[in-house]
């Protein structure tokens, strides 16, 4: 399928649709084009995501997945053990705060660490979207979109091509090349 870039800017400009008709690498690349400032919300079946967008690089996601979540993350890289994890949880839910805040308020973590695994973590919860599984998912887009208060930054065409590479099959690759007048 050609896709044109007058047909991409149109793209960035959508309320609402399905990944079926709009893989979510086109949506990524359309809002990136268009410099549009969004949440992308997701949903298929239990599976649901928010995706922040500032001037179309992905800033933040929220997800509803458990392992996903900074401290299950930390738990998982080593970086926390599971007592660690259990008393910042506790304590970030009677303070009020966000994980974070309370993992550096205890010394739990380095600052330069926390940060390195919450970039990685948000690549991989933005390339969790290139998988099959939200294939036939819904999305919408809210045009104004609360401030993120910790935004990271993604280096979009390097998560695109690692996502496309790594869950898109390469028949569908070579097919999708062609089109755009690459024959290797």
């Amino acid at each position: 399928m050609e896709i044109e870039r007058e047909q991409l800017r149109q793209l960035g400009q959508v309320r609402e649709g399905t990944l079926g008709q709009t893989p979510f690498p086109l949506l990524l690349q359309a809002l990136f084009l268009a410099e549009r400032t969004v949440v992308v919300e997701l949903k298929h079946r239990y599976l649901e995501k928010r995706i922040f967008i500032e001037e179309g690089i992905p800033v933040d996601c929220e997800s509803n997945l458990l392992y996903e979540t900074c401290g299950r993350v930390l738990v998982e890289k080593q970086k926390l053990d599971e007592q660690q994890y259990q008393k910042a949880l506790t304590e970030a839910a009677l303070a009020g705060e966000r994980m974070e805040a309370t993992l550096l308020r205890l010394k739990l973590v380095q600052p330069f660490e926390l940060f390195k695994v919450l970039q990685q973590n948000l690549a991989f919860k933005i390339l969790d979207c290139f998988c099959d599984a939200w294939g036939t998912g819904q999305f919408k887009i809210q045009s104004d979109p609360p401030a993120v208060s910790q935004p990271l930054r993604v280096n979009l065409p390097q998560l695109v091509y690692t996502g496309i590479g790594s869950f898109t099959p390469p028949g569908e690759v070579a097919k999708a090349i062609g089109s755009l007048g690459y024959h290797p």
